[in-house]
């Protein structure tokens, strides 16, 4: 079963409420995580079933920095109280509109992990010059769309809080900004993975409206393209 995370708020909810609908007719249990005051309005998508609404700490600089992945921290460890053997985790951004038909292939197996990233351009390459060198090789993944099978998932996420900002504290030595999708493609390749590249398989677009679409690759190559609507 693929239980699927999505970060949200008032102003995205009927991005959220179109992704919501798409996902659990492909039989995706969906948990939409809003901050206390938003927490009434995406309550009632409950009501279509396989569809939990969480409420996650405020603020969070949109997933930007410390504060961001540690915003983040605690959804992760509620996901993991329902990820079970077999069963995998997927991030979805609610601005991402994703074929139908590719939502099942986001199913990883125990120890993989899938994502969109620029094999052409390394983690460790994208810090400012002025970082210091560092061994740390990890592939940044888009947060867009991040997926791992269940026994990544679960051995990857620090078990509290000091444990999640002492590894914060040791990428920002390292030159790293802490923002949620760094920290999380970090944390998920650390040991005894197996990574796939969804450019492999699918392409994605922007288009001006800020959405991001997923949809089967059409050249010999993953990209990704900007259009408008």
């Amino acid at each position: 079963m693929i239980h699927c995370l999505t970060s949200s708020y008032s102003r995205d909810f009927e991005r959220a409420s179109f992704l919501n609908e798409r996902l659990i007719k492909n039989d995706v249990t969906h948990h939409i995580f809003v901050e206390q005051k938003d927490f009434e309005l995406f309550k009632g998508l409950e009501q279509r079933g396989k569809t939990l609404i969480h409420i996650k700490p405020d603020g969070g600089e949109g997933g930007l920095g410390r504060s961001g992945t540690m915003a983040r921290f605690p959804c992760y460890k509620v996901m993991q109280t329902f990820i079970k053997e077999g069963d995998s985790y997927v991030q979805l951004d609610s601005d991402v509109i994703i074929d139908s038909e590719i939502i099942p292939y986001l199913a990883c197996y125990a120890n993989e992990v899938k994502g969109f990233f620029n094999t052409d351009y390394p983690t460790h390459l994208q810090r400012p010059d002025t970082s210091p060198r560092t061994n740390v090789r990890f592939c940044h993944m888009s947060g867009m769309t991040i997926c791992a099978g269940w026994r990544v998932f679960h051995k990857s996420i620090p078990e509290d809080e000091n444990s999640m900002l002492a590894i914060i504290d040791f990428m920002l030595d390292e030159g790293f900004v802490p923002s949620e999708d760094v920290m999380l493609s970090y944390l998920l390749q650390r040991d005894n993975f197996e990574l796939t590249n969804l450019f492999a398989s699918y392409d994605r677009s922007f288009n001006i409206k800020g959405d991001a679409e997923v949809y089967k690759k059409t050249g010999s190559f993953g990209t990704t393209l900007f259009k408008e609507l």
